[in-house]
């Protein structure tokens, strides 16, 4: 009845068209790993965006104290450490001349109680037994390897494979490679939500969308944020580091020290600065004076040379960690083409390798080294 009057019979609803994809991948988090996704995809022939809400490699990446070695990773991630220790050697040859001024140098683990000596005698055992250059010595071999040492050292754990970087310098480093490679990077351009449709991905940005076929979460401390854009939960926690920097001294580290606890980290840099890294469970974004108190005395009792050093400089940086310690990296389930990428404590020693075994996985490729897949992790979230 309705065409004899000239109304035109209602139609079924259009199915909605999704937007053209204007990139072949983007990336979320311009970290350090997604620096580093970013680039080995683009060498890999794609058209890549690199969003963040803030500079390049603005966040944790350059706030790092940039530790590289082996000591600090856990048996099952010391392949990955050490490529990732060769790879910030060397990245003036895959970065296009791009570097942080990486050295490399042997690294001390320290036992100054007998319980701590057991701790290290464990680890050391776990390390030996995954491949790791690490042999157990005495508080005076200690000494003659790194002079400035105290004289209190019970035991120590000695491996040559160590080495640091300026993670400062991260974003410089990386910048130009991406360029000359063809990324488009997007500082300053955070991502709000992100749309799944028949063609791929919209991100909803405050500029305007971005399209891509594939997608990349690599977003740090907001890993488990990113996630929940595509439904998916990711069991992770939050915790917090933090980074002291002294007046410039001469010299007097020539390795990088570590406690048997992991609690600090110290190296110093060739400009003098003495570079703590501190972690304590209860250490948040603001902790207590005298839980820094604390992290500065442990130093001073390592390296009695610094109880004449000034404390010029302190942040925190924030990481995000799984429930098993292990890097979130692989597809993310149910999701076609949406990967992910972090959720390890101290990534930036091996983020340029997982950045590349991820690009690699994308590309059709077999990564050099097994990825992570996060299917392995408990759907609940973790205290």
């Amino acid at each position: 009845m309705s065409a004899s009057l000239g109304i035109p019979a209602p139609s079924a609803p259009t199915p909605r068209r999704a937007p053209e994809p204007g990139f072949d991948a983007a990336v979320v988090g311009a970290g350090v790993m997604g620096c580093s996704v970013a680039l080995h995809l683009a060498y890999g022939g794609m058209r890549v965006a690199l969003l963040d809400r803030g500079p390049l490699c603005g966040g944790a990446t350059g706030a790092d104290a940039g530790l590289l070695g082996v000591q600090a990773s856990p048996p099952v991630l010391l392949p990955y450490a050490r490529r990732g220790q060769e790879m910030w050697l060397h990245m003036a040859a895959w970065a296009g001349g791009g570097h942080v001024q990486a050295v490399a140098c042997p690294g001390l683990s320290l036992a100054f109680t007998e319980r701590d000596a057991v701790l290290l005698q464990e680890s050391a055992q776990l390390q030996r037994q995954a491949g790791a250059p690490v042999m157990l010595i005495s508080g005076g071999r200690a000494m003659e390897i790194e002079p400035g040492l105290t004289d209190k050292v019970l035991l120590a754990a000695h491996c040559p494979a160590a080495g640091f970087a300026s993670a400062h310098l991260t974003g410089r480093a990386f910048r130009s490679a991406l360029l000359t490679a063809g990324v488009e990077v997007f500082e300053d351009r955070p991502v709000s939500a992100v749309d799944q449709h028949r063609a791929g991905f919209t991100l909803a940005t405050p500029t305007g969308a971005v399209h891509a076929r594939r997608l990349v979460l690599a977003g740090g401390a907001r890993l488990g944020e990113m996630a929940g854009w595509l439904g998916f939960h990711l069991p992770i926690r939050v915790r917090s580091r933090r980074i002291l920097v002294t007046d410039r001294m001469r010299p007097m580290m020539r390795t990088v020290l570590s406690m048997a606890t992991e609690q600090l980290h110290l190296a110093q840099h060739g400009n003098g600065t003495a570079m703590i890294d501190s972690f304590w469970p209860e250490m948040g974004e603001r902790p207590r004076d005298e839980t820094l108190r604390e992290a500065v005395r442990l130093a001073a009792f390592a390296i009695p040379m610094l109880r004449a050093a000034r404390l010029l400089r302190t942040w925190p940086v924030l990481e995000a960690e799984t429930v098993d310690a292990l890097p979130a990296l692989g597809p993310v389930p149910g999701v076609p083409g949406a990967w992910i990428i972090g959720g390890v404590p101290a990534g930036y020693a091996s983020g340029p390798c997982f950045g590349m075994l991820l690009a690699q996985a994308m590309l059709g490729l077999e990564p050099e080294l097994p990825l992570f897949p996060v299917d392995r992790l408990p759907a609940r979230e973790i205290a």
